[in-house]
């Protein structure tokens, strides 16, 4: 930020992909000195907001900053993405032994049952045998293990 004399760095808008180590360079009339790097980490969130017909959300706002989130095989061998936290888990397939990538999909149904994009959502001891509901992939990024490293995505959740 050529000019900028304030001792703090405010970044507003921060979005997953700004993660990593940040350093700051620092030039005058006698060179330049380079500072040593500061991390930014990303805290995963689980985040919903239900309407009072959901059988698992029932009209409840919640978010979870403590997330367990990986890649698990249904006993077929099947992968599909496991995200939980606090009792409540949203597990999401793209088709029949895939995991999502970036995407829309549409007209998901639960996921055992269908043959294209499917979910399963969960909590509170409640599960819902005929969901219907679309998600949108926004990342996702598997490392070299086939394991998420980076994952976000926005899901509706319905019944029929």
């Amino acid at each position: 930020m050529p000019g900028a004399t304030n001792a703090t760095l405010t970044l507003t808008n921060v979005q997953s992909a700004d993660a990593g180590n940040y350093d700051v360079v620092v030039c005058g009339p006698y060179g330049c000195v380079t500072s040593a790097a500061a991390g930014l980490l990303w805290v995963d969130l689980f985040y919903f907001t239900s309407s009072p017909q959901s059988w698992v959300g029932q009209g409840q706002t919640l978010t979870f900053t403590d997330v367990v989130a990986n890649v698990a095989l249904y006993p077929a061998g099947c992968p599909y993405v496991a995200l939980s936290a606090g009792g409540y888990g949203l597990d999401i397939v793209k088709s029949e032994c895939t995991v999502p990538t970036v995407g829309y999909y549409a007209n998901a149904t639960r996921w055992l049952f269908g043959a294209g994009a499917g979910m399963w959502f969960t909590g509170a001891g409640r599960g819902d045998n005929t969901l219907t509901g679309s998600f949108n992939v926004l990342q996702a990024v598997y490392d070299d293990t086939g394991q998420i490293a980076s994952f976000a995505v926005d899901f509706l959740h319905g019944s029929h």
